[in-house]
C-alpha cells in the first residue's frame, strides 16, 4: 500500500511535499515564505485519508459502514455483473484468560524448606485476567454466477482466502493477521442490501 502523499500549499501557489515527521513544524518555500505544517491528522484529512491511522480491520469496518465496500456492483474477480454475495468472517484474534496453576517449584521448595513455602504461588498471567481482545470482521464478496461456480468449496478457508485476496482492502486484513481463521457465513443471491433487510 502506497503511503498517503502529504502536501502544504504556499500562497504563491507552490505545492510542497511534506512528511508526517514535519507535522507541527514550518518549511521554507522557494518564494522565501515559511509555511506552518498543520498537525498530522489535518494533513491526512486534506489528503483524503482517515485523520487517524487505524489497523486494517478498523479501516475495512469504516469503509463498510460508509458503503464504500464492496466497491461497485460487479464481480470481484472479473468485473461482470454480480448476482451473489458471499459473506465470510475473518477471525483475527480472540481474547484469552490466564488460569491459576501451581508453580512446579513450590512443591520442591516445600520439601526442602520443611513446608515454609506451602503457600500457593501463581505464575505470571495466571490470575484469571483476560488478555487481548476479540477481533473479527465480516466481509461481503460479490461474485458473478460463473466465478461463484469456479470458486471451489466456499466452506474451505483456501477458497475464501483466494476470494479475499482479490479485494486489496480485505487482503490488508490478512496481511496484518496472517494466522486469521476464515469462516464461511453464507451466500445471498441477488441484491445484498435486500437480503440483509
Amino acid at each position: 500500500m502506497a503511503p498517503t502523499q502529504l502536501h502544504v500549499t504556499c500562497p504563491c501557489g507552490e505545492r510542497l511535499a511534506v512528511t508526517s515527521g514535519m507535522a507541527g513544524e514550518s518549511v521554507p518555500c522557494r518564494c522565501g515564505r515559511k509555511l506552518a505544517v498543520p498537525p498530522l491528522s489535518e494533513l491526512r484529512r486534506r489528503a483524503g485519508a482517515d485523520a487517524y491511522v487505524t489497523n486494517a480491520v478498523e479501516a475495512v469496518r469504516k469503509k463498510l459502514n460508509r458503503g464504500e465496500l464492496p466497491a461497485g456492483p460487479g464481480c470481484i474477480l472479473c468485473g461482470s455483473p454480480a448476482h451473489s454475495t458471499v459473506a465470510c468472517r475473518v477471525v483475527c484474534e480472540r481474547a484469552f484468560a490466564g488460569r491459576e496453576s501451581e508453580d512446579g517449584g513450590s512443591f520442591l521448595a516445600f520439601l526442602m524448606l520443611g513446608g515454609l513455602s506451602f503457600l500457593r504461588r501463581k505464575r505470571p498471567g495466571g490470575s484469571g485476567e483476560v488478555h487481548g481482545r476479540d477481533t473479527d470482521v465480516e466481509l461481503p464478496l460479490r461474485l458473478c454466477d460463473s466465478c461463484r461456480s469456479n470458486a471451489g468449496n466456499l466452506r474451505r478457508p483456501r477458497a475464501l482466502r483466494r476470494l479475499i485476496a482479490a479485494v486489496p482492502d480485505y487482503q490488508r486484513v490478512l496481511d496484518e493477521y496472517p494466522e486469521a481463521e476464515l469462516q464461511f457465513v453464507g451466500v445471498w443471491d441477488g441484491n445484498m442490501d435486500s437480503a440483509a433487510g
